[in-house]
Protein backbone atom coordinates (compact mmCIF):
# COMPACT_ATOMS: atom_id res chain seq x y z
CA UNK A 1 0.00 0.00 0.00
CA UNK A 2 1.42 3.47 -0.89
CA UNK A 3 1.61 6.30 1.57
CA UNK A 4 -0.97 9.08 0.93
CA UNK A 5 1.28 12.37 0.75
CA UNK A 6 -0.77 15.78 1.19
CA UNK A 7 0.68 19.08 1.42
CA UNK A 8 -0.37 22.65 1.68
CA UNK A 9 -0.07 23.37 -1.90
CA UNK A 10 0.62 27.38 -1.91
CA UNK A 11 2.83 27.39 1.54
CA UNK A 12 4.94 24.47 -0.42
CA UNK A 13 5.31 26.96 -3.49
CA UNK A 14 6.18 29.73 -1.29
CA UNK A 15 8.70 27.93 0.81
CA UNK A 16 10.61 26.04 -2.47
CA UNK A 17 9.53 23.00 -1.37
CA UNK A 18 10.80 19.74 -2.81
CA UNK A 19 9.21 16.49 -2.80
CA UNK A 20 10.47 13.26 -4.78
CA UNK A 21 9.09 9.39 -4.30
CA UNK A 22 7.65 6.62 -6.08
CA UNK A 23 4.28 4.77 -6.44
CA UNK A 24 3.53 1.74 -7.38
CA UNK A 25 1.37 1.81 -10.42
CA UNK A 26 -0.87 -0.83 -8.98
CA UNK A 27 -2.09 2.34 -5.99
CA UNK A 28 -3.56 4.64 -9.19
CA UNK A 29 -6.84 2.78 -9.23
CA UNK A 30 -8.70 5.29 -11.63
CA UNK A 31 -5.14 4.63 -14.25
CA UNK A 32 -5.03 0.55 -13.91
CA UNK A 33 -8.36 0.18 -15.78
CA UNK A 34 -6.33 1.59 -19.10
CA UNK A 35 -3.61 -0.69 -18.80
CA UNK A 36 -2.76 -4.17 -19.42
CA UNK A 37 -0.10 -4.75 -16.90
CA UNK A 38 -0.14 -3.21 -12.71
CA UNK A 39 3.41 -3.87 -12.21
CA UNK A 40 5.87 -1.37 -11.71
CA UNK A 41 6.49 1.96 -10.26
CA UNK A 42 6.01 6.10 -11.17
CA UNK A 43 8.57 8.00 -10.10
CA UNK A 44 7.87 11.87 -9.34
CA UNK A 45 8.99 15.13 -8.15
CA UNK A 46 7.11 17.68 -7.12
CA UNK A 47 9.06 21.12 -6.98
CA UNK A 48 7.55 24.71 -5.19
CA UNK A 49 9.05 28.03 -6.33
CA UNK A 50 8.00 31.88 -6.33
CA UNK A 51 8.44 33.26 -10.35
CA UNK A 52 9.47 36.79 -10.75
CA UNK A 53 6.51 38.16 -10.54
CA UNK A 54 5.30 36.83 -7.34
CA UNK A 55 3.34 33.90 -8.31
CA UNK A 56 3.61 30.73 -6.63
CA UNK A 57 4.55 28.10 -8.64
CA UNK A 58 4.40 23.99 -8.69
CA UNK A 59 6.72 21.75 -11.46
CA UNK A 60 5.62 18.31 -11.07
CA UNK A 61 7.80 15.94 -12.55
CA UNK A 62 7.07 12.27 -13.41
CA UNK A 63 8.65 9.40 -14.79
CA UNK A 64 8.37 5.74 -15.41
CA UNK A 65 7.44 2.79 -18.27
CA UNK A 66 3.57 2.06 -18.50
CA UNK A 67 2.85 -1.42 -20.15
CA UNK A 68 -0.73 -0.55 -22.19
CA UNK A 69 -2.14 -2.43 -24.98
CA UNK A 70 -1.61 -1.92 -28.28
CA UNK A 71 -4.53 -1.22 -30.67
CA UNK A 72 -3.34 -2.85 -33.66
CA UNK A 73 -1.79 -6.37 -32.74
CA UNK A 74 -3.74 -6.50 -29.42
CA UNK A 75 -0.55 -7.35 -27.50
CA UNK A 76 1.01 -5.48 -24.77
CA UNK A 77 3.51 -2.61 -25.30
CA UNK A 78 5.75 -0.33 -23.60
CA UNK A 79 4.78 3.24 -23.18
CA UNK A 80 7.43 5.09 -21.09
CA UNK A 81 6.61 8.51 -19.20
CA UNK A 82 8.30 11.35 -19.15
CA UNK A 83 5.88 14.53 -18.08
CA UNK A 84 6.78 18.03 -16.74
CA UNK A 85 3.67 19.84 -15.90
CA UNK A 86 3.87 23.68 -14.44
CA UNK A 87 1.03 24.93 -12.13
CA UNK A 88 0.55 28.36 -11.56
CA UNK A 89 -1.04 28.57 -8.17
CA UNK A 90 -4.03 31.61 -7.67
CA UNK A 91 -5.76 31.75 -4.14
CA UNK A 92 -9.63 31.53 -5.44
CA UNK A 93 -11.65 30.68 -8.67
CA UNK A 94 -12.18 34.28 -9.13
CA UNK A 95 -8.77 35.28 -9.55
CA UNK A 96 -8.38 32.41 -12.37
CA UNK A 97 -8.14 34.35 -15.84
CA UNK A 98 -9.06 33.23 -19.39
CA UNK A 99 -6.99 30.40 -20.36
CA UNK A 100 -6.15 32.07 -23.49
CA UNK A 101 -4.30 35.02 -21.53
CA UNK A 102 -1.81 31.96 -19.72
CA UNK A 103 1.40 31.31 -20.69
CA UNK A 104 1.49 28.08 -22.10
CA UNK A 105 4.01 26.26 -19.67
CA UNK A 106 1.59 27.19 -17.00
CA UNK A 107 -1.63 25.82 -15.77
CA UNK A 108 -3.67 28.53 -13.65
CA UNK A 109 -5.05 26.30 -10.29
CA UNK A 110 -6.57 27.10 -7.45
CA UNK A 111 -4.38 26.33 -4.39
CA UNK A 112 -5.32 23.42 -2.01
CA UNK A 113 -4.37 23.50 1.32
CA UNK A 114 -4.38 19.62 1.10
CA UNK A 115 -3.08 18.78 -2.26
CA UNK A 116 -2.65 14.97 -2.62
CA UNK A 117 0.68 14.53 -4.37
CA UNK A 118 -0.36 10.68 -5.65
CA UNK A 119 -3.80 11.66 -7.16
CA UNK A 120 -2.07 14.84 -8.96
CA UNK A 121 0.15 12.47 -10.50
CA UNK A 122 -2.53 9.93 -11.85
CA UNK A 123 -4.06 12.56 -13.29
CA UNK A 124 -1.13 13.88 -15.20
CA UNK A 125 -0.64 10.67 -16.17
CA UNK A 126 -4.46 9.94 -17.40
CA UNK A 127 -3.75 13.38 -19.47
CA UNK A 128 -0.97 11.87 -21.16
CA UNK A 129 -1.85 8.31 -21.78
CA UNK A 130 -3.00 8.15 -25.90
CA UNK A 131 -6.84 7.36 -27.01
CA UNK A 132 -5.19 4.78 -28.97
CA UNK A 133 -2.06 3.14 -28.07
CA UNK A 134 0.07 1.60 -31.42
CA UNK A 135 3.13 0.02 -31.53
CA UNK A 136 5.67 2.26 -34.72
CA UNK A 137 4.19 0.82 -38.00
CA UNK A 138 7.32 -1.98 -37.38
CA UNK A 139 6.94 -3.52 -34.56
CA UNK A 140 3.52 -5.12 -35.10
CA UNK A 141 1.41 -6.66 -37.42
CA UNK A 142 -2.23 -7.14 -36.89
CA UNK A 143 -2.83 -11.08 -36.43
CA UNK A 144 -6.14 -12.25 -38.29
CA UNK A 145 -8.36 -13.51 -34.88
CA UNK A 146 -10.00 -16.50 -36.77
CA UNK A 147 -9.15 -18.72 -39.36
CA UNK A 148 -13.05 -17.57 -40.92
CA UNK A 149 -11.34 -14.45 -41.16
CA UNK A 150 -8.94 -15.26 -43.99
CA UNK A 151 -10.13 -14.59 -47.88
CA UNK A 152 -10.66 -18.12 -49.43
CA UNK A 153 -8.93 -19.22 -52.21
CA UNK A 154 -9.13 -17.37 -55.39
CA UNK A 155 -9.69 -13.68 -53.44
CA UNK A 156 -12.51 -11.79 -51.42
CA UNK A 157 -14.86 -12.25 -54.13
CA UNK A 158 -14.71 -15.93 -54.99
CA UNK A 159 -17.91 -17.03 -52.61
CA UNK A 160 -19.91 -14.04 -54.57
CA UNK A 161 -18.55 -15.70 -57.97
CA UNK A 162 -19.88 -19.34 -56.61
CA UNK A 163 -23.69 -17.46 -55.75
CA UNK A 164 -23.49 -16.19 -59.22
CA UNK A 165 -23.17 -19.52 -61.23
CA UNK A 166 -25.20 -21.10 -59.07
CA UNK A 167 -27.96 -19.00 -59.72
CA UNK A 168 -27.10 -18.80 -63.63
CA UNK A 169 -27.50 -22.75 -63.17
CA UNK A 170 -30.86 -22.27 -61.52
CA UNK A 171 -32.49 -20.63 -64.21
Amino acid sequence: MSIQTTVDSLRFAREGGNLRGTIRISSLLRLVDCLASQEGEIFYRLEGMVDQDGHPILHLFVSGTLVVQCQRCLEAMELPVDLQSGFRLVASERDLGPVEEEPEEWTAWVADPNLDVEALVEDELLLAMPFAPVHPDTACSPRLVSQDLEPPDGGPFAVLALLKDRKSIER
